[in-house]
């Protein structure tokens, strides 16, 4: 389900800079598990997590998802840690 949220918020190219909160939101989850499903979707190559920094601080991550057809959908990240 995060993935489709995430994909609502992204641009033709793929990325999107959208709060963890409001991905818990729109996925019904909470926003500590949205760090959980987005790293487990990175490491299985769905998704890449962008650092964002402003003033040297850190603030919410970008994420780019890849919209040509080269994600492995029938993968299931259940289980993946």
């Amino acid at each position: 389900m995060v993935l489709c949220t995430l994909s609502t918020y992204a641009n033709r190219d793929g990325f999107c800079n959208v709060r963890k909160s409001t991905l818990a939101k729109r996925s019904g989850c909470s926003t500590r598990s949205i760090g959980t499903h987005t790293a487990k979707l990175q490491k299985l190559g769905y998704i890449e997590i962008i650092p964002r920094y402003r003033d040297n601080h850190q603030i919410e991550n970008g994420y780019r998802i890849d919209h040509n057809g080269i994600l492995p959908i029938d993968r299931d990240y259940r289980g993946v840690e």
